[in-house]
């Protein structure tokens, strides 16, 4: 097994091919070290369930169908 470091490319890592190391790229995700600090900007929590009667315009939200 080869041996990791946090200066190591990303496109070194298994499952990272040529297109995905592009796409990481564009975050400017180029290392491990990149991939490890890199935070999300938002997150949308959807466990909450609204009946539909209660949607409001512009409102994001989970319904079941």
């Amino acid at each position: 097994m080869k041996s990791l470091s946090l200066s190591t490319p990303i496109q070194d890592l298994f499952m990272v091919g040529k297109t995905y190391a592009q796409r990481l790229k564009k975050l400017d995700i180029k290392t491990v070290e990149d991939l490890l600090c890199h935070y999300p900007f938002r997150y949308d929590d959807f466990r909450r369930i609204s009946p539909i009667s209660q949607l409001q315009p512009g409102e994001k939200t989970t319904i079941q169908g």
